[in-house]
């Protein structure tokens, strides 16, 4: 409970400052601008991560750049408030599945990013942090 009104005093805080802000209109345009700015800067750098075969680190920046522009925007919250619509409906059709079904689902997508890790090269860099090395811990010792 304690930790829940902190959480939320520290929002009632940024409202306050972010009002404060609003009242100046100079303050107010550089600070859109500044937000658009750095949203877009964020988004950009997690579209280019996400094409990258890897799973994760470019959503997840996608998401924060999505984040940051709709604290400001309409248009990034309408997006924000579709996919967070679309990710609340497949986690409801996961949750149907039987448990047999999510097992597996999860264990393909584990093989999927364990596999995309070991052929960027990630499980030999690792290796290497703690002496291990083994010609199977990298993809170009295999081909």
């Amino acid at each position: 409970m304690l930790q829940v009104s902190r959480k939320r005093r520290r929002l009632e805080r940024f409202k306050a400052w972010r009002r404060r802000i609003a009242a100046r209109p100079r303050l107010n345009a550089a600070y859109r601008v500044g937000v658009a700015i750095v949203g877009t800067l964020v988004l950009v750098v997690g579209f280019a991560l996400a094409m990258m075969p890897t799973p994760g680190p470019g959503w997840v920046m996608v998401a924060g750049g999505l984040g940051l522009l709709s604290s400001e925007f309409v248009w990034a919250r309408k997006v924000v408030d579709f996919f967070r619509g679309r990710l609340r409906a497949i986690q409801l059709w996961f949750l149907r599945r039987s448990m047999a079904t999510r097992v597996a689902l999860l264990g393909s997508a584990l093989v999927i990013v364990a596999f995309s890790l070991w052929s960027m090269g990630a499980v030999a860099m690792i290796g290497g942090w703690f002496g291990i090395d083994h010609a199977w811990m990298a993809l170009s010792n295999l081909i």
